[in-house]
């Protein structure tokens, strides 16, 4: 439903606004490349690939629409993408240019609201009830946020406007590329009970087959279903939010960009990693970086997890807690070995990731308890990559296993080179 609602309907309700750019990686390429309009472009791990042979390695980061009509989509191992699309034009990640647009749509975001909430490089939450006075309806609002978008950086998003965050993210992706939806009070139901009940946030490929077994295939016929009974499919938690959800029931605000509740990264590797050394690897590096983010925000974490996924996408997670708040990054590695050796059954692993939550402030640093001799190496080779690069210099971290950048672009494994 996007009948714009009168002014009075939303009295007493928050106006949220979801935009979502469309294709975002691959519309800045083919804005920034006009020989590419029209054509099917795939952004993804091309930095090692030689012309002639086939993409070993990578996975697709974004597709354009002209490509996602053959199927190619994001996350998909390159290779498979380049076999259902041949004739892709595919380039690699330039995430300078994708975070220089993101930082232009946000000056726009500025425009309308100082309530903006970003969920990744190219999506973003917008409370925008105090913006009615001065601006206008949510669809004023919502139209002429998409026309300032698109005169200032010749992009195109997708925008859904609801009383919730979670059916203004769903009105978002139900009519793109350059959609706005929107969903007046009093109106969610009959825009959520037609969607098939993979539209709802959160319920992926197995939750669809459970509730499929139950003859559930839309929102409306998941709405017959218990709490009881989502709670003994899904577990306590999930369960709970799966009922909520059939119902367009979410009571989360907008919340501005602040300290963050939780620190992780994971990475996805193709092929899988098969050995403990390489994963061990992997752990070190990925343990360095969310330790290094957790000093840059000043901030020490009580509980470190490990998660890991098979090749057969059964994933699995392991947490303890620390003995002590810290950000130290030999701690951190130890830790998160330990929990991986617990739980790892050798068998060969395509995503690994380490976590930290329970996130204190920093607030003493090492005034008073000095400063020990690991603490001062982060310290000196925080300061070197701030000055010159995380290139310049890591700790301990081994070649073989370049990881992606934070926001997403890929440096994916080379191939192994040929012998002379």
């Amino acid at each position: 439903m996007d009948t714009p609602a009168t002014d009075g309907c939303w009295k007493g309700h928050h106006v949220i606004l979801h935009a979502d750019m469309d294709a975002f990686f691959a519309q800045v390429e083919q804005r920034d490349h006009p020989e590419f309009q029209g054509k099917p472009i795939i952004v993804g791990g091309a930095h090692h690939h030689r012309e002639g042979e086939p993409y070993r390695y990578g996975v697709v980061s974004t597709a354009s629409y002209e490509a996602r009509r053959f199927g190619v989509h994001s996350a998909m191992p390159l290779i498979e993408a380049v076999r259902l699309c041949p004739d892709a034009i595919v380039v690699p990640v330039d995430m300078e240019r994708y975070r220089t647009a993101s930082r232009a749509v946000l000056a726009c975001f500025e425009s309308v609201t100082d309530t903006i909430e970003p969920v990744s490089i190219d999506e973003a939450y917008l409370d925008i009830t105090g913006s009615l006075r001065r601006f206008g309806s949510p669809e004023e609002i919502g139209r002429n946020l998409q026309a300032t978008i698109y005169a200032e950086t010749h992009l195109t998003c997708s925008i859904g406007i609801a009383s919730t965050k979670l059916v203004a993210k769903i009105a978002s992706d139900a009519r793109k590329p350059k959609g706005l939806v929107i969903v007046p009070p009093g109106n969610e139901q009959a825009f959520l009970d037609p969607l098939p009940a993979v539209a709802i946030p959160g319920i992926g490929p197995k939750t669809v087959e459970r509730l499929a077994s139950l003859g559930v295939h839309t929102v409306a016929e998941g709405r017959t279903l218990t709490l009881g009974t989502c709670q003994a499919l899904f577990g306590t938690a999930h369960g709970r939010g799966v009922y909520r959800s059939f119902r367009g029931e979410d009571d989360r605000i907008v919340t501005p960009a602040g300290d963050p509740r939780s620190l992780s990264r994971e990475e996805t590797f193709l092929p899988p990693l098969a050995t403990r050394a390489e994963m061990a690897d992997v752990i070190r590096a990925l343990s360095t970086d969310v330790a290094r983010r957790l000093r840059a925000h000043h901030l020490l974490a009580r509980t470190c997890t490990i998660t890991l996924r098979t090749s057969g996408f059964v994933t699995t997670t392991h947490q303890c807690t620390l003995p002590e708040p810290t950000d130290d990054t030999v701690l951190l590695t130890r830790t998160a070995t330990a929990l991986f050796d617990e739980k790892w059954n050798r068998t060969p692993l395509r995503l690994i990731g380490v976590g930290t939550s329970e996130l204190t402030s920093n607030v003493q640093g090492t005034l008073f308890s000095g400063e020990s001799k690991d603490r001062a190496l982060d310290t000196v080779v925080d300061a070197l990559q701030s000055r010159f690069g995380k290139g310049a210099v890591s700790r301990g971290v081994g070649s073989d296993h370049l990881l992606h950048d934070l926001d997403g672009a890929r440096r994916d494994r080379p191939e192994e080179q040929p012998s002379p």
